[in-house]
């Protein structure tokens, strides 16, 4: 791993890990489907504050193609979010 991406893994993890247990559950499970704007406006407006703006344009478009992926391969399979 590089050097911005493990600096960009430490500070999200640290982050994650003083988050109230409901809220990491809810970011542990898939989005359901009218969650993920929800989502990614969440991260946006937690990491922005805390990451230099490269590390945060990175992380950002790594949560956001992320996201496209997951629903993408939903409406290939049909299935709903699990883990609720």
């Amino acid at each position: 791993m590089n050097c911005m991406l493990k600096d960009i893994h430490d500070i999200a993890l640290e982050f994650f890990q003083g988050l109230p247990y409901e809220k990491k559950h809810w970011l542990s499970c898939s989005p359901a489907n009218n969650e993920f704007v929800e989502r990614a406006e969440f991260w946006r407006e937690s990491l922005k504050p805390i990451m230099t703006s490269r590390q945060y344009g990175v992380a950002i478009t790594a949560i956001i193609h992320w996201y496209i992926h997951v629903k993408q391969m939903r409406m290939e399979d049909g299935r709903a979010a699990e883990c609720r």
